[in-house]
């Protein structure tokens, strides 16, 4: 018995003429040019990211008060309006960073940096980011430094995103950070390495390493599974690596960077 399905198939030369469940036949077979995803975001990223500046722009201008007093709710939402914003505005960022190394239009700058000075110095400027209440931040230093190969601006996204994702997930109410040298593996040739940990108090129910696997954290908020994505590959083009622990009520996240002769 022959069915219609059977009869269209064979009025059908092209496979590709057949729909494929969704209404329409394969793009590619469409016969335009299309735009690739990096155009796309370099295009309208512009465009996306000039109304968000003015939203941040006039929260703070409202929250300052220099064109009127605002009641305690106002202050309330406009305060919220200005954290929205701001995080739309650096998911944005992330997002055209991501494109752009993907597509090797961004250079890693690497440079020699002093790892103690650079860390005292970012640790004191993401407190500034830290939830009002119920979080610190705590830098113990070692008495001798070293010099680091890495990107300084890179470094210090990723260890932004690191403590700004570990404090969304994990509920830490305290974050110390804490410099360990690598020992030398047998072949003496290899350069010396040193890790950078970041430790966080709190507990976590899944296996750490779903952190960096995108289809697997489904548990955790898409901005935070992202934000890990970008701040693993940054480590890998600075030859670096990426990792994490967990061990009784620590996690810990592990930034391992070349050390340089001082």
């Amino acid at each position: 018995m022959t069915t219609f399905t059977d009869e269209m198939a064979k009025k059908t030369t092209k496979p590709s003429q057949i729909f494929q469940g969704k209404g329409h036949p394969p793009i590619q077979d469409l016969g335009l040019t299309l735009p690739d995803t990096n155009s796309i975001v370099s295009v309208l990223s512009h465009d996306l990211r000039s109304p968000l500046n003015s939203i941040i722009g006039f929260s703070e201008i409202l929250l300052s008060e220099r064109i009127g007093k605002l009641n305690p709710e106002q202050k309330k939402q406009m305060n919220i309006i200005l954290r929205r914003g701001s995080e739309l505005l650096k998911i944005l960022d992330q997002i055209v960073d991501y494109c752009n190394n993907i597509s090797h239009e961004t250079e890693i700058k690497k440079s020699l940096l002093g790892l103690v000075p650079f860390l005292s110095a970012t640790v004191e400027k993401l407190k500034k980011h830290l939830p009002e209440q119920g979080t610190t931040l705590v830098f113990d230093p070692p008495e001798d430094s070293c010099l680091i190969l890495g990107d300084e601006q890179k470094l210090y996204q990723v260890m932004e995103h690191l403590i700004e994702g570990g404090v969304t997930l994990f509920k830490s109410r305290k974050i110390r950070v804490h410099i360990n040298p690598i020992l030398k593996e047998k072949d003496s040739r290899l350069r010396d390495k040193v890790r950078i940990d970041l430790v966080f108090t709190g507990s976590w129910n899944q296996k750490p390493e779903t952190l960096f696997n995108w289809n697997s954290a489904i548990n955790v908020p898409g901005r935070v599974r992202f934000s890990m994505q970008l701040s693993r590959l940054y480590m890998k083009l600075m030859e670096g690596d990426l990792s994490v622990s967990r061990t009784k009520g620590q996690i810990v996240f592990h930034l391992d960077l070349f050390k340089e002769e001082l």
